[in-house]
């Protein structure tokens, strides 16, 4: 499924700096998700995950690029940041619908587990005899 993926055309060395950098992104979103969002009810908590993804897929290129100009020598330090995801492309990612590859599916899942975690103490409290 994933044959021809950019990711798959770096050294091992890469591909680990890569995922390492990916993990630190997605546990400092996770981790400023939770502790923005999560006081709140759960439809303002499900806004939150996908902004928390818009945010994410809209300004996370910077620092991927920033990483790839350590990598390649070629590359000159540029702003890589386009215009906002749309409403469509978001909803792309959690669907997964858009491209197949390990990027957009990546994105796909960060979103579903915000949403996941915007359950999190949603339901209420059983209620305990007195």
């Amino acid at each position: 499924m994933y044959e021809g993926d950019s990711f798959f055309t770096l050294t091992i060395i890469e591909r680990t700096g890569l995922v390492l950098l990916s993990s630190i992104l997605v546990v400092a979103l996770i981790l400023a998700f939770l502790e923005i969002a999560i006081q709140f009810k759960l439809v303002v908590k499900l806004a939150f995950s996908t902004m928390f993804l818009w945010l994410f897929v809209w300004l996370s290129p910077q620092v991927y690029y920033f990483y790839y100009t350590f990598l390649f020598d070629a590359l000159e330090f540029q702003n890589v940041i386009k215009l906002p995801p749309t409403p469509k492309e978001i909803f792309s990612l959690l669907s997964f619908s858009d491209r197949a590859n390990l990027s957009n599916h990546s994105k796909g899942v960060l979103g579903w587990v915000m949403i996941l975690l915007s359950l999190k103490n949603s339901t209420p409290a059983p209620k305990t005899r007195d």
